[in-house]
């Protein structure tokens, strides 16, 4: 049979029929042909010369799955096709030969689409053994016990007969028969079978046998017979389908056909037949029931799905009769069991309307009422009714225009930035001869200011549109603005609110004053921002044990604009032990909760069936060491009293306990036993220790530093003090700069588990040595990378969680005293006031030991004034028409499309650059076409060739890639000036992740678009 793809997005330009009839399969070991029609929108027949088409197996069983999503497999190179091929209609028309010979039965997918203009269409079939070859329900079955019988009629209604035909078998015989379903056996009785003809036993179907039941017999013939060859125990199972009229209600929606905004109408709801019933209702914007191809929900075919049977029924038959008849493997045909996934939306900035009522409950023969009023809005709802009672169930939905006889279409991008200009279009509709002037009427909250008056007139001399324009402006303060405008005429009023952050696209500028107070000791220190932004701040951070910047580097994590899993877990992983750091307040303890959970959730999502974990969405292998850390969080995390899902741990353990037993030195690449090393630590953490594995590892000759630190720390953990200690002694606590893209490593990162593996091992003093030398890369200027930054917080964390003492100090700000400071946590940090916009303090050390103070401000400049610079990487950026030809955009037409290049050229003579992430910011004006472009000229190379990952957003495209010495790629973003104005150009920048010394950036501009 054949069921219309959901996912079809041009179904009404290319069609696709299959010649069988629904609900019939097609066989095995036959020729068969699917038909292709190609369609104009019109309906007229015609040519084309370049569809592809690939044919899927998706499933064995016959039963279709209306949340299925075929996109799994025409968008992933992990399934193959079985079939594929290029077709050209002729006359409209054209064929796919296929054929499957036995034993390949189930379901199949044929998915087509026209290469060139990008249309596609599909269809499953069903294809099942021909008879002969001994399916259910077929005779003389291949299977040596398999009994075949059947029913008269495919389905049955409650209360009609069921008659079961079991076919003659030459000999009498017992037969039991089992009517079961998922959960019970519904009755069980013995029968004698005829000898000379088939047996027919008939039963009366009851509502428990709804939606499907099993009809299992086992027959039994004499020990002594001869009349046959068949084996004297005999089964097999086969399903029936029941309906219950009683199970189904008939929901019904009276309303106005046409609905109007802010006006007030009636929602009347009844059942059909007069059945009481409870009730939601539902009111939705047509347009995000659209993004989500959002069906009304159907609770009858959710509860009366058809159900797999439940029922184990095994025998010893056997074992105790002697004509035996050989061990066999199932052999039933049954089905069953849909599942579930449902769609998370995402929201936009436009407020759809989404209104939900209820339950209600309805007496038999009753009618409800329901006075609803819609906010602002033109377009089209669905009012959707969704019913139940006493196991019955019903839906009901009606789509209703709204529009009113003047309305109002405003259009702004997706976002502004501060200093730009913008041209607001608005149009007027007027829709009925009544409306001769209207006044249109722009109002704002402050960020954006008009240009000239708020306010114009139009006329109409007959029904029809008009469009005027305002000019406005952003000024320097970033923030989320809220733009109304408001039409009226003839008595009629018509209003559309947008809501559209103003962004500050420029990047941050931070500094900081440190210094270090001994006991008795005062200081001053200063700070300065711009005044401008209530996201700037300014924050005093005091600590006892040597500064790590806290503020900075929390604050670098969390703006990290990057999200692999690696990225994913180092933003989350420090957090564990922020409160070692600091008291927090119940808002910011709240934040914090929220963030670790939602990492939690995010890495669920990209764990493999096997354990292990992904480093992009979408990737089908593990990566080893995102595995181990991303694992070592959700230990930690659970360990801190998150709540972490048992079955993703598990399988993590499985994961990594197999890949520990099955590493070898000799056949590893790529810095091994460090690899290895690190996952028996998060073994161990985890309390999955494979000491076996951890002695084999610490007999390694030649055992590199790093793996001899982590693997100290496994046994530390598990408390194997003797081992730890050898391991490391006389070791060097420094490493050499490096960086792996096996293992993530940089003498930064490896440093600060030498620090967390001296704390683990009770060495304190050894570690305080260490944590001096890991606070001042931390504090230092340079850049610094995620998972170095995560782990350096950890480590210092666990240090100040094993110290004492306490933190005194008195203070001034701006010459006006502060309360003393007392605490006994391992840091001290509050935010100071952001007015003035500059200034000073002075701080007493009023404790026994030294204090390590910094004051840092952030602030993010109006205008990006940073030079242009390439650090091992250069970054050249130029602007052509779809047809390659260079063009200026420093101003365009508006409507232009045309195509943003960047190359990226890797200019060190000795290095091989990996995870390189390339932020392309896009100007307000412009639009991005949301495409994968593959920009090789090699039409054979693809997208995988270029790029790693890409990540496209409102504003801004994400690209991830790696890039060999010596070579240049380049990467194509196609835009459209769609809005008129001026607009701020932001840098383009490339960083590789992992290796502060290699950036690169372009300088800012502006560009214009227009008439």
């Amino acid at each position: 049979y054949t069921q219309d793809l959901p996912f079809s997005p041009f179904s009404s330009y290319v069609g696709l029929n299959l010649n069988v009839d629904k609900n019939q399969s097609i066989e095995t070991d036959t020729e068969h042909r699917f038909d292709v029609i190609t369609l104009d929108a019109s309906g007229k027949l015609v040519n084309r010369d370049d569809l592809e088409y690939k044919i899927y197996r998706i499933g064995w069983s016959w039963w279709w799955d209306e949340n299925g999503d075929f996109s799994n497999y025409v968008n992933n190179s992990s399934y193959q096709p079985v079939k594929e091929g290029i077709l050209k209609t002729v006359n409209g028309k054209a064929g796919i030969p296929f054929r499957l010979n036995y034993p390949e039965y189930g379901r199949y997918l044929i998915f087509i689409k026209d290469k060139t203009s990008g249309h596609a269409t599909g269809g499953t079939v069903y294809i099942d053994w021909p008879e002969w070859r001994g399916r259910a329900g077929r005779k003389d079955p291949e299977g040596v016990k398999m009994l075949s019988f059947s029913t008269d009629k495919p389905s049955y209604e409650v209360g009609e007969n069921i008659t079961v035909i079991i076919p003659a078998s030459s000999a009498e015989g017992r037969a039991l028969v089992a009517l079961e379903n998922g959960t019970a056996v519904l009755d069980r009785k013995w029968i004698n079978i005829s000898e000379k003809g088939d047996t027919k036993y008939t039963f009366k179907a009851t509502k428990e046998m709804a939606p499907n039941f099993y009809i299992h017999i086992s027959l039994l013939q004499p020990h002594a017979q001869t009349v046959n060859d068949l084996p004297i125990r005999l089964y097999g199972v086969i399903p029936v389908l029941i309906s219950n009229k009683e199970s189904v209600l008939a929901p019904q929606i009276s309303m106005p056909d046409v609905l109007r905004p802010e006006t007030g109408f009636t929602v009347e709801v009844s059942e059909n037949t007069g059945k009481p019933m409870t009730y939601t209702l539902a009111i939705v914007d047509d347009g995000l029931l659209d993004l989500t191809n959002f069906k009304t929900p159907d609770p009858w075919n959710k509860f009366y799905a058809r159900e797999a049977l439940g029922i184990n029924t095994w025998d010893m038959f056997d074992y105790v009769l002697g004509a035996f008849g050989g061990k066999f493997s199932a052999l039933f045909s049954v089905g069953g069991d849909e599942s579930l996934k449902p769609s998370e939306a995402k929201a936009n900035r436009f407020k759809p309307v989404v209104k939900f009522l209820g339950p209600f409950t309805l007496g038999k023969g009753g009618k409800k009422k329901h006075e609803i009023t819609l906010p602002v809005y033109v377009g089209s709802v669905r009012t959707m009714v969704v019913a139940g009672q006493d196991g019955a169930f019903g839906t009901a939905e009606k789509t209703t225009p709204v529009r009113t006889p003047l309305m109002v279409l405003s259009s702004l991008p997706r976002v502004l930035s501060v200093n730009e200009e913008i041209s607001l279009p608005v149009n007027v509709f007027a829709m009925e001869n009544s409306v001769k002037n209207a006044t249109v009427k722009i109002e704002t909250t402050g960020l954006l200011q008009l240009n000239d008056e708020n306010n114009k007139t139009v006329t109409f001399d007959k029904p029809g549109d008009k469009m005027v324009y305002f000019s406005l402006k952003t000024g320097a303060k970033p923030g989320i603005e809220k733009v109304t405008v408001t039409v009226t005429g003839d008595g009629k009023t018509s209003k559309e609110t947008i809501d559209i952050e103003v962004r500050n696209p420029n990047p941050d500028l931070i500094l900081s004053d440190t210094k270090i107070l001994d006991a008795g000791q005062t200081d001053e220190f200063s700070y300065q921002l711009t005044g401008i932004s209530d996201n700037d701040w300014v924050k005093l951070e005091v600590s006892r044990i040597p500064s790590i910047n806290i503020v900075r580097r929390y604050d670098y994590l969390f703006d990290y604009n990057h999200y692999c899993s690696e990225q994913l877990t180092s933003k989350a992983l420090p957090l564990l032990y922020l409160s070692l750091f600091k008291d927090m307040d119940k808002k910011e303890s709240e934040t914090v909760g929220k963030n670790i959970q939602a990492a939690i959730k995010n890495l669920y999502e990209r764990q493999l069936s096997n354990g292990g974990f992904v480093y992009w969405p979408g990737e089908s292998h593990a990566n080893e060491w995102i595995t181990s850390y991303a694992g070592t969080f959700l230990v930690l995390a659970r360990e801190k009293g998150y709540e972490v899902n048992e079955s993703v741990l598990n399988k993590w353990k499985n994961f990594q306990r197999s890949a520990a037993k099955n590493w070898n030195a000799s056949t590893s690449v790529y810095n091994p036993a460090y690899q290895q090393a690190f996952r028996l630590y998060s073994l161990a953490l985890a309390g999955a220790t494979e000491l076996g594995a951890m002695n084999r590892l610490k007999e390694l000759k030649e055992l590199p530093l790093q793996a001899r630190w982590s693997l100290a720390a496994a046994y530390a953990v598990s408390g194997k003090t003797k081992p730890a200690e050898e391991l490391i002694f006389n070791q060097p606590t420094s490493v050499s700069p490096y960086y792996s893209r096996y293992t993530f490593g940089t003498s930064d990162r490896d440093e600060a588990l030498i620090l967390q593996t001296l704390v683990l091992m009770g060495r304190t003093q050894d570690a305080f040595k260490q944590a001096q030398k890991v606070a001042a890369q931390l504090s230092d200027e340079m850049y610094y990378d995620t998972q170095s930054t995560a782990y350096a917080l950890v480590a210092m964390g666990a240090l100040a969680e094993k110290m004492s003492g306490s933190i005194d100090f008195d203070w001034n700000l701006n010459e006006t005293k502060q309360q003393a400071i007392h605490s006994t946590k391992a840091a001290y940090q509050t935010q100071l006031s952001q007015k003035p916009a500059e200034g000073s303090l002075s701080l007493t050390n009023k404790g026994k030991g030294a204090l390590y103070v910094t004051v840092i401000a952030k602030s993010r400049p109006l205008v990006d004034t940073f030079p242009a610079f390439a650090q091992n990487i250069r970054l050249d950026v130029l602007y052509t028409d779809l047809a390659g030809k260079a063009i200026n955009a420093s101003e365009l037409s508006q409507g232009t499309d045309f195509m943003a290049v960047v190359q990226v050229t890797n200019t060190s003579i000795s290095n091989d650059y990996t995870d390189l992430a390339l932020t392309h910011i896009i100007p307000s004006g412009w639009e991005i076409f949301n495409e994968r472009i593959t920009t090789a000229e090699d039409a054979n190379q693809t997208v995988s060739d270029i790029y790693t990952y890409r990540d496209i957003r409102d504003d801004r495209v994400l690209t991830y890639f790696d890039l060999p010495r010596g070579k240049s790629k380049t990467l194509k973003v196609r835009l459209q000036a769609s809005y008129l104005g001026s607009f701020t150009l932001p840098a383009v920048s490339c960083e590789a992740m992992y290796e502060a010394e290699t950036r690169a950036r372009t300088m800012a501009g502006t560009v214009k678009v227009v008439k």
